[in-house]
């Protein structure tokens, strides 16, 4: 890890915390992080999650793209976020118009 900071304020008497940002040397560590807390019992126990930090238009776009993902889960194909694109079964699947 290269960097680590909180965000936000701390709100006196608030129950949830800050969330932190870290920031990896290599794309390396990060992917091996990515790997270990997919099904880590630690972070399931104490309801912790590790998520990406996308800009507004990767988050609007993954919203768009949701409903699309959502079903290919259900129909159980392959379907995954990269950034603000998603693939199913490999294939780019551009956002509805």
């Amino acid at each position: 890890m290269d960097v680590a900071h909180r965000l936000g304020h701390h709100k006196p008497g608030s129950i949830t915390s800050r969330g932190i940002i870290f920031q990896f040397t290599s794309q390396f560590f990060r992917d091996a992080v990515w790997r270990a807390a997919k099904d880590a019992e630690f972070l399931k126990n104490n309801h912790l999650r590790i998520t990406e930090d996308l800009s507004p238009a990767n988050r609007g776009r993954r919203l768009k793209l949701w409903p699309i993902v959502e079903k290919a889960h259900k129909e159980n194909k392959k379907a995954f976020f990269v950034c603000g694109r998603a693939f199913v079964d490999g294939v780019k699947i551009s956002p509805p118009t």
